[in-house]
């Protein structure tokens, strides 16, 4: 049992140096320029995202107005809509009968018209 604690021991003591040179590598090839460069790097891509979020806002309130003026719009149109279909509704009904009874009116006088030179014409040639 103590050969297999040794040999635990062995295996745990390869794998830390293995982590810990693995460790040095990544440090040795991380430089503080690069670092330095990242950190530059970040702040100019937090600040477009900055500048894109606020155009984002912008143009959200500009949908929004957009979205308000065409309510307003489509209420509008919707009132003049019912405000006419009032007004024809009310004077539509005088209106047909008034055409309608002046129609017969003038059509009636123009069949008693034809009539009478029918009548007219009967009479010369008699």
């Amino acid at each position: 049992m103590q050969q297999k604690l040794e040999a635990m021991e062995k295996d745990q003591l390869k794998i830390l140096n293995t982590l810990y040179q693995n460790i040095d590598s990544i440090r040795s090839t991380l430089d503080v320029t690069q670092l330095t460069e990242l950190k530059v790097d970040v702040k100019t891509t937090l600040s477009s995202l900055s500048a894109v979020k606020e155009r984002i806002d912008t143009l959200e309130t500009q949908v929004d107005g957009t979205n308000q003026k065409t309510a307003d719009l489509h209420n509008m149109h919707n009132t003049k809509a019912s405000e006419l279909r009032y007004k024809i509704e009310k004077s539509s009904s005088w209106g047909f009968w008034s055409y309608f009874i002046f129609f017969q009116v003038i059509l009636i006088g123009a069949v008693v018209m034809w009539r009478r030179s029918q009548e007219k014409s009967e009479k010369k040639y008699i």
